[in-house]
């Protein structure tokens, strides 16, 4: 919190023209913010969607400091491990601000010792025979009661298959985490992970890749293999980053995030849908077809 504070009350001094990125610490830990202050050259903010890259993400921490003074504190969240460049770029341009940091694993609590050794312990027979047997004898009484409640009931009723198109499956489930308590009660982690499934649903259904198995590298890797509108790909990039974020790094989200995040998967499914057919063409005689 010190080195924060510091930041703040450090008086910078830089050409009109150039920008600077300062960090409270040049180490830090894997998905552990850092503090930091964002200098920018005059009328020009922090584009903090275009400076989230895989290795880290900026963040926004508040307000400017004054409404004319150019200075921004900032989170910077390390997603990465080893020496990383951070870049800010800005909203109107400019040159990009850069700082230095070292990313180390998190470390392990003191208490985190590994056991004293303990005596052998005296041999003893084997149970496993016996509770493999067991274990075959309830699986085989099992399934001849299945089979005879089976056999009662006749022949088992499927469930009809969703015919509905991915995209209007999706939308209906965004509808419904919308409705739900989830975010009103604070339970952030639980909202993205339901997010996330949805979007990862409808890309499954839509371009046929196992998306609910990868991980967010993975799937976007994938979604740029299959040549998928560049808005969409880096509208998925922004979401899952963000979510990573909070269902991991436990990061809080600002009050009005979930209408954002909303909106802009609704706007990923619009970009990604296929396109309508185009209507049948009526073809038109010529003067020398017959009548």
């Amino acid at each position: 919190m010190i080195p924060a504070l510091l930041l703040l009350l450090l008086p910078v001094r830089c050409p009109a023209a150039e920008a600077s990125l300062l960090l409270s610490s040049t180490t830090a830990q894997l998905g552990v913010p850092v503090a930091a202050i964002a200098v920018s050259p005059a009328g020009l903010k922090p584009d903090l969607e275009a400076s989230t890259t895989d290795d880290y993400a900026i963040l926004p921490a508040g307000r400017a400091l004054k409404a004319d003074s150019g200075r921004w504190p900032l989170r910077v969240v390390p997603l990465a491990v080893g020496p990383l460049t951070i870049k800010l770029f800005w909203k109107g341009g400019g040159s990009p601000a850069q700082a230095a940091l070292e990313v180390a694993q998190p470390r392990l609590p003191k208490d985190a010792d590994i056991s004293d050794i303990k005596r052998p312990a005296a041999a003893r027979p084997p149970l496993w025979p016996w509770l493999l047997a067991l274990a075959l004898l309830a699986a085989a009484v099992y399934a001849w009661k299945k089979f005879k409640s089976r056999a009662a009931a006749g022949p088992a009723s499927t469930a009809p298959a969703d015919l509905r198109a991915p995209e209007e499956r999706a939308l209906e489930e965004l509808a419904a985490l919308e409705a739900s308590p989830l975010w009103r009660e604070r339970r952030y982690r639980e909202f993205y992970f339901s997010l996330t499934e949805i979007l990862r649903g409808y890309l499954e259904r839509r371009y046929g890749m196992p998306a609910l198995k990868f991980t967010t590298y993975e799937l976007l890797r994938q979604l740029r293999q299959a040549e998928a509108e560049r808005a969409s790909v880096a509208l998925c990039k922004d979401l899952f980053q963000r979510a990573d974020l909070v269902k991991f790094a436990k990061t809080v989200p600002e009050p009005e995030q979930a209408a954002l995040e909303l909106e802009k998967a609704r706007r990923l499914i619009e970009l990604s849908r296929p396109a309508a057919p185009a209507p049948a063409e009526t073809g038109t005689p010529g003067p020398g077809s017959g009548s």
